[in-house]
Order: C-alpha cells, then sequence, then structure tokens
C-alpha cells in the first residue's frame, strides 16, 4: 500500500493538508469530512493507474482491498487480525439492510430500536419486522442520557419479551450521547440478543469495542475522513456461517476469480457461497472511494483512535465551558465514559436567533458547524487545533452583541 501519509506530513492540530479549506474554521466532520490532499491523491493515482493499464490495474485494486481490510480491522480493534470480519457497502444503510435480510429470525422473536435515532438505524429493521411479521419494539434513549446514570430498565423490559436484536447508534448523532456499548452488550448476552451498532458517529475519532458487539454498519465520508461510497459492515466471528445472505453475486462465490484467470475451463454456477463476510460485497466496488478510505486509514492508523480521540476532547473541553459561561445549554454528559467527539449545545433562551440562524451567522466568521435537530452541533477532528476553539468563541461574542 502507498505510504501517503508520510508524504503528507499530517500532525495533529495542523491543517498542511488541508489548503482548500484556507481560513475556514472547519468543526463539522460529523457531517462530512473534506476530502485531504492525502484523499486527493488516493483517488488520482487510482484514475491514473487505470488510464494507463486498464484492465491490468484490477487485481493491484484487489489486493489492496484485501490489504486494506487487515489495516481496517487493526485501526478498528477487530477480533480478527487479517479482516475477515468485513465486508465492503457503499454506506451505513445498504449495511444494516444487508444484516436485516440475512439475520437468522425467528417467528416469535423481535426487534428493538430508539426513538430518537437517525433514520438510517430505524427504517431498515421496521421493513425487517414487516417482512418477518415479528415485532418492532421502540425503546427512549432518554434513560441513557440521565446525568446520574445509565438506566436499562426499559431496554431489559423489551429483551425479556424475546427481542433477537437490538439496534442502536454507537454515538447519537445529535446529542453526542456515546452508548456503553460494553455494558449494553453483557446485558443483551443475558437474554441472547444480537447488537447491531451503527458506527458511523464513532469509527475513526471516538473508541468502539467491537469484540463485544455483533454487528457494525458505517460510511467512510465522516470520522473515517474518505469519501461517500466507502463504507463497510463488521460481523464478529461467530456470525460468519450463521447468516444467510439473500442478495448474492458473483463475488459472493468461493474462488470467485478463478474462470477469469485460470488457463482452463473452470466456470461454474453451482459454487458454495463463502460463509465469511466478503459474501455480502457480491459485485464490484468502486475503485477511487476505497482508495481514499485505504488513504484515509494510514493517515488514523498513524495517530490511532485512542490518541484522536484525546486530541479531540481537548478542543472540546474548553469550548463547552465558553459557551455555557455564555448562556448555552450544553447536552453533553457529565460522564466522560459517555462523551463522544461532539458537543451539541442549545443557543440562550435570551437570544433571539433559532438554530438555523446561528449556523448562517457562524459562517460569515468563517466557522462551519450544523444544526440536526435543532441543536448547534461542533465536530472537530485531529487536524483541527485549540486557537480555534477560542476564535469561534470570540465570534459568539460578538454575535451575541449584535442587535437582531
Amino acid at each position: 500500500m502507498r505510504d501517503f501519509a508520510s508524504k503528507s506530513q499530517a500532525n495533529l492540530g495542523q491543517l498542511n493538508i488541508f489548503p482548500r479549506l484556507g481560513q475556514t474554521i472547519y468543526w463539522n466532520h460529523a457531517a462530512i469530512s473534506p476530502p485531504s490532499l492525502v484523499i486527493n491523491q488516493a483517488i488520482q493515482e487510482t484514475l491514473d493507474d487505470f488510464a494507463l493499464r486498464g484492465s491490468d490495474a484490477f487485481l493491484t485494486v484487489v489486493e489492496q482491498r484485501l490489504a486494506l481490510k487487515a489495516d481496517l480491522a487493526k485501526l478498528l480493534g477487530a477480533p480478527s487480525s487479517d479482516g475477515r470480519d468485513f465486508a465492503w457497502c457503499p454506506n451505513t444503510t445498504s449495511g444494516i439492510q444487508a444484516i436485516a435480510h440475512a439475520f437468522p429470525w425467528r417467528k416469535k422473536g423481535g426487534i428493538l430500536v430508539f426513538e430518537g435515532e437517525f433514520p438510517t438505524n430505524v427504517l431498515p429493521w421496521r421493513q425487517a419486522a414487516l417482512r418477518q411479521d415479528i415485532p418492532l419494539y421502540r425503546a427512549n434513549l432518554n434513560p441513557l442520557m440521565d446525568k446520574a446514570g445509565v438506566d436499562w430498565s426499559e431496554v431489559e423490559s423489551f429483551l425479556k419479551l424475546g427481542v433477537q436484536l437490538l439496534a442502536i447508534s454507537a454515538v447519537q448523532f445529535q446529542s453526542g450521547l456515546r452508548v456503553p456499548l460494553k455494558a449494553l452488550s453483557k446485558l443483551c448476552k443475558t437474554y441472547d440478543t444480537a447488537l447491531f451498532v451503527d458506527g458511523i458517529q464513532a469509527c475513526g475519532a471516538t473508541p468502539i469495542p467491537l469484540d463485544s458487539i455483533d454487528f457494525m454498519s458505517s460510511g467512510g465520508h465522516k470520522w473515517m475522513m474518505a469519501v461517500e461510497g466507502a463504507g463497510f459492515l463488521y460481523a464478529h466471528p461467530k456470525w460468519h456461517g450463521l447468516l444467510r445472505p439473500q442478495q448474492a453475486g458473483w463475488l459472493s462465490l468461493e474462488e470467485p476469480l478463478d474462470f477469469l484467470f485460470s488457463d482452463r475451463s473452470v466456470l461454474r454456477s453451482d459454487k458454495a457461497i463463502r460463509q465469511e463476510m466478503s459474501a455480502f460485497e457480491g459485485g464490484a466496488q468502486s475503485a477511487i472511494t476505497y482508495a481514499a478510505l485505504a488513504a484515509s486509514v494510514e493517515v488514523l492508523s498513524r495517530f490511532g483512535i485512542d490518541t484522536i480521540y484525546q486530541h479531540i476532547q481537548e478542543l472540546i473541553n474548553p469550548l463547552e465551558q465558553g459557551l455555557i459561561a455564555r448562556g448555552f445549554y450544553s447536552q453533553r454528559q457529565y460522564d466522560d465514559k459517555r462523551q463522544s467527539c461532539i458537543l451539541s449545545v442549545i443557543p440562550p433562551v435570551s437570544d433571539p436567533k433559532n438554530s438555523v440562524e446561528w449556523v448562517e451567522a457562524l459562517k460569515e466568521y468563517g466557522i462551519m458547524i450544523s444544526h440536526p435537530d435543532a441543536c448547534l452541533r461542533f465536530s472537530p477532528h485531529w487536524p483541527n487545533h485549540v486557537d480555534q476553539g477560542i476564535m469561534i468563541l470570540e465570534a459568539i461574542d460578538e454575535l451575541l452583541m449584535k442587535p437582531t
């Protein structure tokens, strides 16, 4: 794999590989991460290789994607170091849909989702419940956000009903709540319930205990810092032989490429479906999007998730304190084990601007954030630095003083 990280000289708190951002204070990685020079280089080199070699570049790409799975496994701490726990998928939704179709449902089972979740991690399960004619239960997220501690009693009451699968996001997109997945996993195991995690607001910045969960799906364009179209699906090794892929393709078969490169005719349509996660890939994937993901994984691996997470906390902590002092209400948890890399706040009651107006006003100062579910969401990443937080507070001071 190309050594993008050393070429780019990526360093914590430095924006040298994001020259096109200019003076922009970009704290919106929970929405979309802007492509760096590393990503641009990876995409361009892949295009150039296909332009030069055509079909001869295909096997190179296949080998690079196999190596990428191993790199991804190491970065995220997957049980299998060779990457066999992963399958490529275009986005979070497609990974969820794959498991919703392939899961070994029981007739009297059920699915548990949460009110307030991003729709990606609700609608595929709702449709699965309709197809399988099984109950869909909805729990409240508020007991998980209690500042006094997590209250699992409602969740457990649903699990006692025979829920087969519980689906939840590792990090909630609007509040930034980091779900205590190890504790939830332990509870799910007590009732023989599979735990599915939407990982897109965590992967790349917030640690996830992959060895404690059953499934996870994530896109690559947020905290993973790649581009749209490069996602991945994870399943714990114990599930590889239990899933039943309903949408198989030619790459789902055992030794799917042999008939293309053998010196004799070996084409067969009666081959078995592989008992591994790559069977879910079905057909060809985008060469350029996964080249981008490979480049981003290499940079993220240079730092490590724990280091990135700690760096972001050092950015968020003083900003949160400053915002609270100015009358904003923070939705961040007091318990650091439930904190993520998202800081969401509600504007002061005394200020007439709504969340949309705040985001637009901050843009005039070159500050990019977002406002999901009427919250002001700040989501910096490893290139951001503490001075930017100071500039954000200075801009907010001016906006609070401006007449409306």
